[in-house]
């Protein structure tokens, strides 16, 4: 397909190529819109107004499981939700008031819960499977007195309310992460802390994470290609803590890391890099710039009468393949 046209927030509009050299596409052409409301998006899924949707609300499941007008898509994907700690923000500095508010908040219901049955917890920035996760998981207990305990010992710091900011848009780690928040502020809020949920458009929650102008954040990542130095340079390198281009949100700043991850890099053989990247997640778990929450499902609804489409655990969806079903005779 090529490109006709984009209005933002509104329509991408591809028509076929039938210069392209491999196989001819089979629709005349792919129109993608945006409907931030999901309750609308399902609708016109029901009605026959589109094909198919992603970013969809895990209680919608079930219904369109059972429906055989519309077949699902669903697999494991290569992502990991989290709460990021801003590096400026004050009353965060210290490593043991991070670990306070990460036993603090209850994951495995947060999964349960904002998730429905659409993802699992995640131990580590790294989804499961990946080059340096240790065999024996050593997780972060899920701890409330121990975690009031510890912010005791800094109650002057919790006289205004922290503030948490989130997006409006559904992504596959966190389909409503308002709802994610929520819970993570009950969390908080039975150990003595006050939260503010500040909600915003992902495009300017991103850029406010970037320029590290807040306290909490809950943002995520998609791998782009099954390698662990996809996430853990992303999430911890200096270099990837520039503010106003960073995705290194917490403004993590640490030599020896560094000194990992490059090595990481260079290195080709699996044992030596499983090494480095387990030295790597031991100075995380020391630090806890960032707290890993969960890991997403990779979610897609198409007609049934569609065919010619697999998931990508990258989270990209390849179109170029789709066709209508073929119809067999008698």
């Amino acid at each position: 397909y090529r490109f006709v046209r984009w209005l933002p927030n509104e329509v991408i509009v591809l028509e076929r190529n039938d210069d392209y050299w491999g196989e001819r596409a089979a629709y005349d052409r792919m129109i993608f819109k945006v409907v931030p409301d999901n309750t609308v998006r399902v609708l016109e899924l029901r009605n026959g107004q589109v094909h198919g949707l992603d970013g969809i609300q895990p209680a919608e499941l079930p219904s369109l499981e059972a429906d055989p007008r519309f077949t699902v898509y669903r697999a494991a994907g290569m992502n990991v939700g989290y709460l990021t700690f801003s590096g400026f923000a004050e009353r965060l500095a210290d490593p043991e008031v991070r670990l306070a508010l990460a036993m603090a908040i209850n994951r495995s219901n947060l999964a349960r819960v904002a998730l429905d049955g659409t993802g699992r917890v995640a131990h580590y920035p790294l989804p499961p499977g990946f080059v340096g996760l240790p065999a024996d998981a050593e997780e972060i207990p899920f701890d409330p007195a121990a975690a009031r305990e510890i912010l005791q010992q800094y109650a002057g710091r919790w006289t205004q309310p922290l503030r948490l900011h989130v997006m409006t848009a559904p992504r596959v780690y966190f389909p409503d992460s308002v709802r994610a928040a929520s819970l993570i502020r009950r969390d908080l809020e039975q150990v003595g802390l006050k939260v503010e949920i500040v909600a915003r458009d992902f495009k300017s929650h991103l850029d406010l994470l970037r320029h590290g102008d807040f306290e909490m954040g809950l943002i995520g990542w998609v791998g782009d290609n099954g390698d662990t130095d996809n996430f853990l340079s992303v999430f911890f390198g200096g270099w990837a803590a520039e503010v106003g281009s960073a995705t290194n949100f917490s403004f993590y700043r640490n030599p020896d890391m560094d000194r990992l991850l490059l090595a990481g890099r260079r290195e080709v053989d699996t044992g030596t890099r499983q090494g480095i990247y387990q030295d790597a997640l031991a100075l995380w778990r020391r630090d806890l710039p960032i707290l890993p929450l969960v890991h997403g499902e990779d979610v897609v609804v198409l007609r049934s009468d569609v065919e010619g489409f697999e998931l990508q655990r990258t989270g990209d969806l390849r179109l170029g393949g789709v066709r209508p079903r073929a119809v067999s005779g008698d």
